[in-house]
């Protein structure tokens, strides 16, 4: 997992598509506080399927409307924010590094649900096994600095969370560039048919 490269993909989609994130995020926070948190899972699920899909297709662009289709999965990434934050968050009140650990670990969760259509168990283990298998310092490394990005704004006095909805889509599309990394840059060759004259 190349952190340069996931800067430089997240900043290519970021600035054609300042606009469709930045109302994203806004969506995402407003809809996530009227639901009294209900659906921070499907639309985390959502932003993670609208990031995939913009860092895959060729002109880069956003489809807001994606944010809208993991809703299919509705109960998978429901259960799976309930079974993932409540650990985080013991993990964070207690001691700040299981915190970080269980963040670091669990990363790519809510994308192979919404990308590979795995379960909720299955999911958290697939996303160990890659941050593993692709070294772990690098993976917390990248999770701070979406950490310090995502949450750095709210320490601003009156305009932090309208700044938030700025930055915050740099670290989602930081994070779906180096989940992107993994499951399409290591894919299996494909088989290529032979003929013998």
């Amino acid at each position: 997992m190349d952190i340069g490269r996931c800067f430089n993909e997240a900043m290519e989609v970021y600035k054609k598509n300042l606009a469709q994130l930045v109302v994203g995020a806004f969506l995402f926070e407003l809809l996530s506080l009227l639901s009294l948190t209900i659906l921070i899972g499907p639309l985390a699920g959502g932003w993670a399927l609208m990031t995939i899909n913009a860092l895959r297709r060729p002109d880069k662009q956003v489809d807001l409307a994606d944010m809208f289709r993991a809703f299919n999965r509705f109960g998978s990434l429901l259960c799976l924010f309930y079974l993932t934050i409540v650990p985080i968050l013991i993990g964070s009140l207690l001691c700040l590094v299981p915190g970080i650990y269980l963040m670091t670990i669990w990363v790519f969760c809510f994308f192979l649900i919404v990308d590979r259509e795995e379960g909720v168990f299955s999911s958290l283990s697939t996303s160990h096994e890659i941050v593993n298998r692709s070294g772990l310092g690098n993976y917390l490394l990248l999770i701070v600095i979406s950490l310090g990005i995502s949450i750095a704004p709210s320490a601003i006095p009156y305009v932090g969370f309208i700044l938030g909805w700025f930055l915050a889509p740099i670290a989602w599309l930081i994070q779906t560039s180096a989940y992107l990394q993994e499951v399409d840059g290591k894919k299996p060759p494909e088989k290529v048919e032979t003929t013998f004259l």
